[in-house]
């Protein structure tokens, strides 16, 4: 085994460790995003650095520092931070192609810590008395964004795979059991995100009788885990007759975070106000008001509550949508290569890999706007390096 699979398996492992991630200024750092960004530059060939691909990164730089001129809302260490993290996330997806391992390898490995994660999370509610358990990550959501990712990514197994039987259909069967009960046990709001890698995955299935057989095994057992584990928690996120009614912290700051996009796609809908900006300009919402009544006027005031909105608040439109329409496209190319293949041929690692990636980068856009974060990179990593090509 090289000692670049073994640093790429330890950044995989590293992923759920959020307690082990680097104070710097106001920011946390997780060690997988080092990494990841560590392993680009060590392991590509000098004529891999030298292609269009690194002028593209430095041209992102020059037009963030020109757009920072131009608005100076961001403090210098912010416009920094931005540069390293998401200019990282931007080095990971032009490079990530170029990277070259062993896919089945890492699809076990990721297996393997997603059962640890579930595992953990089981301990802390029912031993250790957790309210709601979060692993070792910072916060209980972000552990169920990891545990609804590996939920995907089995889902994916499961139904697109028909080599999958004895005992490897027990084994993600169980993989599914144990990822959506501990899931559920965080109180995620990411089953939302589930979701949506679960309709992807579904579309793509070319065995329709195999489909509803499956499909209905997983809507049994999901539907009883949501009505069972307070759902209470979840209604109360969406619950209100007027706007003075929300009295849901999260619901409040997802709204001021739109309260910013507002602002800024009237001011500068094309470019934004460039990276470390948000938070730094004067706008109006009035959700900041009811905030500051609840004593949290500062809450996700510097990130938006989501990493869609911070995107288009710091680049604008043009980059952001341009992304996502890739994105779009390695779906839909997806959603046909898999339709058309026999199920007997969906056995390479690198679609239940590409569905986790798409996954984490929903929950990145929906409600986890870190640029630093371990799953960010990982997101984009299995996203850049499984992309689907429509000859595959």
């Amino acid at each position: 085994m090289s000692i670049k699979s073994l640093i790429l398996y330890l950044a995989i492992s590293l992923v759920q460790f959020q307690n082990l991630s680097l104070s710097l200024a106001s920011s946390r750092y997780d060690l997988t995003s080092f990494i990841f960004i560590f392993l680009v530059f060590r392991y590509l060939s000098i004529k891999q650095l030298n292609s269009r691909k690194t002028l593209y990164v430095f041209l992102f730089i020059i037009f963030q520092v020109i757009v920072w001129l131009n608005f100076q809302y961001a403090p210098f260490h912010r416009l920094a931070s931005g540069l390293i993290w998401f200019g990282g996330l931007v080095i990971i997806f032009l490079f990530g192609s170029d990277f070259k391992y062993n896919r089945k390898h890492v699809f076990f490995l990721l297996q393997f810590w997603f059962a640890f994660l579930s595992l953990i999370v089981i301990l802390q509610k029912f031993i250790l008395q957790y309210p709601r358990p979060l692993g070792f990550m910072d916060e209980p959501s972000l552990a169920g964004l990891l545990l609804v990712g590996g939920l995907a990514m089995n889902t994916n197994e499961l139904l697109t795979k028909e080599s999958n039987k004895g005992i490897f259909k027990s084994f993600n069967l169980l993989m599914i059991i144990l990822l959506a009960f501990s899931a559920f046990l965080t109180k995620t709001s990411h089953i939302i995100t589930y979701l949506i890698s679960l309709c992807i995955v579904l579309f793509s299935v070319n065995n329709k009788t195999w489909l509803i057989k499956s499909s209905t095994i997983l809507a049994l057992l999901l539907l009883p885990l949501f009505v069972f584990f307070d759902s209470q928690h979840y209604l109360d996120r969406f619950y209100f007759s007027d706007i003075s009614d929300i009295s849901n912290i999260s619901t409040l700051s997802w709204l001021r975070g739109f309260s910013q996009v507002s602002h800024v796609i009237s001011e500068s809908p094309l470019f934004g106000f460039g990276l470390g900006s948000i938070g730094y300009f004067p706008f109006q919402s009035d959700f900041s008001v009811l905030l500051e009544k609840q004593g949290v006027g500062y809450l996700n005031l510097y990130d938006s509550y989501s990493g869609f909105f911070r995107v288009i608040i710091e680049l604008g439109t043009i980059g952001p949508l341009t992304f996502l329409s890739y994105i779009v496209s390695q779906i839909i190319n997806f959603c046909q290569k898999s339709y058309q293949l026999p199920l007997s041929m969906n056995d390479n690692y690198s679609k239940p890999l590409f569905i986790l990636g798409i996954t984490l980068l929903f929950g990145f856009l929906i409600k986890e706007p870190a640029y630093g974060r371990s799953f960010v990179s990982l997101s984009i990593f299995l996203i850049t390096s499984n992309r689907i090509s429509p000859r595959c």
